[in-house]
């Protein structure tokens, strides 16, 4: 298994990867960045996942490690895929079309079994939607309020955590500008019960919401 802290460098890579397609097409042939590299400043070395230029790792809070910690999940033109950290090979686990990624939020490996948890846009709203990594394997399991974002999965993969926006009277219902009020909330994924936790009041943007398994944080802007 790849040590956290490899694990890290290896994102970092991916990082590097998606960064370099804001440079100019042919500032950096695809050829000339090496596929592996020491790193000079620490002696670590430092490999490349993704060839596709627009891959992206995820944010420090969103979890994309499976349990066993054999795979890591990632962004790329392609869609969600994941990369065998053993052999690096890159699989998709969720086509482009079906994903709805933003800032933040938006996706979760659960840290029980190996479903990637994310939101895909119904007819009717936001859906959460579960896959199995392996087989692929999916699920819709909650449909989200209006105007609610889903941002991270309890450890035991029971319950959903995200915010929702509180619309101001007189004000537009889809104005995203000026400062908004948000509720925190959990989704139970068997009943789909909503459960209001607490209200924050003029945001600019919607607040990072995640979890250790206990205690459910937020980031505000």
């Amino acid at each position: 298994m790849t040590t956290r802290m490899g694990s890290l460098l290896l994102m970092a890579a991916v990082c590097w990867a998606g960064a370099s397609q804001d440079l100019q097409a042919d500032a950096v042939p695809p050829e000339a960045v090496p596929k592996e590299w020491i790193d000079p400043a620490t002696g670590h070395r430092v490999v490349r996942l993704s060839e596709l230029p627009g891959s992206v790792s995820f944010y420090f809070h969103q979890n994309a490690y499976t349990p066993e910690g054999d795979k890591l999940l990632i962004s790329t033109p392609r869609g969600l895929e994941t990369v065998d950290l053993a052999t690096r090979e890159l699989n998709v686990v969720v086509p482009r079309e079906s994903l709805r990624l933003g800032g933040s939020s938006g996706l979760e490996m659960g840290r029980k079994t190996r479903q990637v948890y994310y939101t895909v846009r119904g007819d009717e709203g936001l859906v959460l939607r579960a896959t199995n990594v392996d087989t692929r394997e999916t699920r819709d399991l909650v449909r989200l309020p209006f105007g609610a974002s889903f941002n991270s999965i309890n450890a035991d993969e029971t319950l959903a955590f995200g915010s929702m926006r509180d619309f101001v009277p007189g004000q537009p219902r889809r104005s995203r500008s000026g400062p908004r009020q948000m509720r925190l909330f959990t989704a139970n994924l068997a009943t789909g019960e909503i459960t209001t936790l607490s209200r924050v009041d003029r945001l600019a943007q919607s607040p990072a919401v995640f979890t250790d398994g206990s205690d459910v944080w937020a980031l505000l802007p």
